[in-house]
């Protein structure tokens, strides 16, 4: 491979520019390893931020208090509760995300391998709906319940392990019970992954002088720097929808069969109502806590790994530029 032109794509053997674009497969491999490595390390943030969205009863003053809460009555390792689906489900989550991500902007190329702002922003919309359709409802359904269980008694829990909570729920719920709050986990996750794939391009470009396919290395420091930014946009725009899945996946029916919340729109109205505007927005600091780190963390990983499979052309296509104007200033 030939070195990298100054702000844009490297060179070729024939001395014009090129796009590399790697395989989905391949980024789909990097994704799956840096989502393994975040969940290791930020589950005890995700454990107390679905308690304080479910603390409808305002148990916990804040997020030191709900923490210090949970290991005085629980124990230390009740943080990590619901570790094994939240680690299986990031591992999957990340692996379908940068998979049909790449798969998606692989579509949305033009003639150059080149791709706009807003063809980047569909992409990550759409992996964004096919990751919580796929993946994310079910995990975080079973998730939620097993983080929602107070008290250390094992006796006393009504949900042994992950795969006891996900029969249970199917036997309380039916097999769509897998999928309470699809709806909102729809809006958040595409929301999300739009906001993110674009952010994420957009400041390695502003802070590190880096544009896609220029075979430009970063370092980990330099990924996650671009990374954790471009993280904190998302859990802003779609607290709301967060708290909203947090409420409908937890639910559980009341003896006359009935539920409280009966469907997304009405969850979306009843709980400002009931709580105020501000409670659509509880847990926003948590998932502050959680998400650019966790996002930091992903990228520093699989920068590392997309990076070197472009050094040694693994799953890597080459895309001679027609327009090397453009080529350089693309973002």
């Amino acid at each position: 491979m030939g070195a990298a032109a100054a702000g844009g794509p490297p060179l070729g053997r024939d001395g014009r520019m090129e796009i590399l674009t790697l395989s989905p497969f391949v980024k789909s491999a990097a994704g799956s390893i840096g989502g393994t490595m975040e969940a290791c390390c930020l589950q005890p943030i995700d454990t107390i931020k679905t308690r304080l969205q479910l603390d409808a009863a305002k148990k916990y003053s804040g997020i030191y208090n709900c923490g210090q809460t949970i290991i005085k009555e629980e124990g230390v390792r009740s943080l990590w509760k619901g570790l094994t689906p939240f680690a299986v489900h990031l591992t999957l989550k990340y692996a379908l995300r940068m998979g049909t991500n790449a798969f998606y902007q692989s579509l949305l190329r033009d003639q150059d391998g080149l791709l706009s702002g807003h063809r980047r922003m569909m992409a990550g919309f759409a992996a964004g709906v096919t990751e919580a359709l796929c993946i994310v409802t079910p995990f975080e359904v079973v998730k939620i319940r097993l983080q929602q269980q107070k008290g250390m008694a094992k006796d006393k829990l009504l949900y042994k392990g992950p795969v006891h909570c996900a029969v249970m729920t199917v036997r309380q719920d039916g097999i769509f019970g897998l999928w309470a709050g699809a709806a909102p986990t729809v809006l958040r996750n595409g929301t999300n992954q739009m906001c993110l794939f674009w952010a994420k391009n957009h400041m390695d470009g502003v802070l590190w002088g880096k544009t896609e396919g220029d075979g430009m290395q970063l370092t980990p420091l330099q990924s996650m720097g671009s990374g954790f930014s471009a993280a904190c946009i998302g859990p802003v725009a779609t607290g709301p929808f967060d708290v909203v899945k947090t409420r409908l996946m937890a639910q559980q029916k009341q003896p006359d069969g009935s539920k409280k919340y009966s469907s997304f729109i009405n969850a979306l109205v009843t709980i400002p109502r009931e709580e105020g505007i501000r409670a659509m927005w509880r847990g926003l600091l948590p998932r502050l806590m959680r998400i650019p780190p966790g996002q930091a963390i992903v990228w520093a990983v699989s920068d590392q790994i997309t990076g070197y499979c472009e050094r040694h052309d693994i799953g890597v296509t080459r895309k001679a530029v027609v327009d090397e104007t453009i080529a350089k200033g693309t973002s």
